[in-house]
């Protein structure tokens, strides 16, 4: 099993709000896999996972949307030690 690090993209989206801006949040998490195409595969399933909803201080439904993978890399191919 590979050591992989993957980056994942997330948006916040306000209901009855009209956005000039998205609030985004990129999010790196680690995680063991056979192949790249397995790492994918499980970094997409955690990121729709992290989805979720909430009401906020204003009473508007705001949801945490999982927008995809930004980058995966492979860590156990790095060229220096310190190099993630």
């Amino acid at each position: 099993m590979k050591l992989y690090a993957a980056q994942l993209l997330f948006r916040y989206r306000v209901e009855r709000r009209k956005e000039r801006r998205a609030l985004c949040e990129a999010r790196v998490i680690h995680l063991r896999a056979s192949t790249p195409s397995r790492a994918i595969s499980a970094a997409q399933r955690y990121g729709h996972k992290e989805a979720y909803s909430f009401v906020n201080a204003y009473g508007r439904r705001t949801h945490f949307i999982f927008v995809g993978l930004m980058e995966l890399k492979d860590l156990t191919v790095s060229s220096a030690p310190a190099e993630v």
